[in-house]
C-alpha cells in the first residue's frame, strides 16, 4: 500500500501472555512409593505443559535413610526432553540396593513454562 506517495510498512507484534501457572507434574516413572524396581531404572517426570530447565536447579537421588548425602545429582538441564518438552528423563548411573528406599528431590522452579 501507499500513502502520500510513500509505502506503507505493515508490522505487527504477537504477545504471548504468561499463564502464571506453574508446570504440574502429571506422571512419574518410577511411581511413588513403587516396589521392586529395577536397578537399572531410569527418572521421568511428566509435566502437563511442555517446560524449560532452569540452569541453576538440581535433581537428585537420594537414599531415603541418608537424604542429606545425594547419591547423583543433576542438573535440570542435564535432562533428556521428549513428547514435546513436557517430560523430562535422567538416568541414574550409580549403584542402588534392592533393599533401600530411595526418593527423588527436584528444586523448586527447576522447570518452569
Amino acid at each position: 500500500a501507499v500513502v502520500n506517495n510513500r509505502p506503507v510498512q505493515k508490522s505487527s507484534a504477537i504477545i504471548i501472555p504468561n499463564d502464571n501457572t506453574n508446570p504440574v507434574v502429571t506422571d512419574r516413572t518410577p511411581v511413588q512409593n513403587a516396589q521392586n524396581v529395577a536397578t537399572n531404572f531410569v527418572i521421568s517426570i511428566t509435566f502437563d505443559e511442555t517446560v524449560k530447565a532452569v540452569t541453576s536447579k538440581q535433581i537428585r537421588l537420594v537414599n531415603t535413610a541418608t537424604p542429606l548425602n545425594p547419591l547423583q545429582t543433576w542438573n535440570a538441564t542435564n535432562g533428556v526432553f521428549s513428547n514435546n518438552n513436557k517430560t523430562v528423563s535422567f538416568t541414574p548411573t550409580v549403584a542402588i540396593s534392592n533393599l533401600a528406599n530411595y526418593s527423588i528431590i527436584i528444586d523448586q522452579g527447576a522447570f518452569t513454562d
